[in-house]
């Protein structure tokens, strides 16, 4: 009998991927719990954006009309690739009551500053120029909250406190991938994606917790708006589904996925100073008003 070793090969690439898709079911389940397992969780974390957009379709549009109006400058996306680097606190109770709060200068006149909050009278988030509102949980305060604090309102909390999906969840296809050191502590390394996004979390290996998430821009996006989906969607906005009308939201879509497949960068939240199972006393939880 003939052993084709192509064919042993690709056999044993089969094996090793399921054997590293099954590894990282176990460490997702042992991450999930040794977050859940927690009395309290604080963190001192820091976010940082690096985002290029100098080859989607709006960057090119703007250079080549140049910089009239002030739509280009030196701190334009659109121009050069640009790194931005937030500050967020994380601070969690088992009863329920947490703090998740952030700071981002933006520019020299705007601060991208806001909290998240539950401080024993019902959940409640700030956002800049939309002021104070209140959530009807804490799984919607911190999940509203996560596009503003760069995912580190989510990331540990959904684990936290057992949010479906969580932060695991949601990541299609985890698979271990090699161990990597990170600021001295040796780190699990979990690889998937996210709406077609790469998507990388470090796992402390000495106590399941995660210490950094990183999102890689590009790729992914919407999927293509088929002709009948147009119609559809015209209809339930009131429109009038003419061939115009549904060219036009289809060119809109293809825009979409265009622009989020040549967006370059990454999103990285780097989870520092962690502290657990230590009392959060309830003063700094509280809401922090102007």
């Amino acid at each position: 009998m003939k052993i084709f070793p192509a064919t042993v090969g690709l056999a044993l690439i089969g094996f090793a991927t399921g054997v590293s898709a099954q590894t990282a079911d176990l460490l997702v389940e042992a991450t999930r719990a040794a977050h859940a397992g927690l009395k309290s969780y604080s963190a001192e974390s820091v976010v940082t954006t690096r985002i290029d957009l100098t080859q989607t379709p709006a960057g090119k549009a703007a250079r080549a009309r140049g910089f009239k109006g002030g739509e280009l400058g030196t701190d334009s996306a659109f121009y050069k690739p640009q790194t931005r680097t937030s500050r967020v606190s994380v601070k969690l109770r088992r009863d329920g009551r947490y703090r998740v709060e952030w700071e981002q200068q933006v520019g020299q006149s705007f601060t991208n500053k806001g909290a998240a909050w539950n401080a024993g009278e019902g959940d409640f988030i700030q956002v800049p120029a939309k002021g104070i509102g209140r959530a009807p949980d804490k799984e919607t305060a911190l999940g509203a909250a996560s596009g503003f604090s760069g995912g580190a309102s989510h990331v540990v909390a959904s684990l936290f406190y057992g949010f479906k999906p969580d932060s695991l969840s949601a990541i299609e296809g985890l698979t271990e991938l090699p161990e990597e050191t990170l600021d001295g502590e040796v780190c699990y390394v979990l690889g998937g994606r996210l709406a077609g996004q790469s998507v990388i979390f470090w796992i402390r290996k000495r106590d399941r917790l995660i210490i950094q998430r990183r999102q890689v821009l590009g790729g992914g996006g919407p999927p293509p708006l088929t002709e009948a989906e147009a119609v559809k969607l015209l209809k339930e906005a009131g429109a009038s589904p003419t061939p115009e009308a549904v060219a036009g939201l289809r060119k809109e879509r293809e825009e979409q996925r265009e622009t989020v497949r040549s967006t370059k960068g990454h999103i990285t939240l780097t989870l520092k100073k962690i502290s657990v199972n230590e009392p959060i006393d309830d003063s700094v939880l509280q809401p922090r008003l102007p």
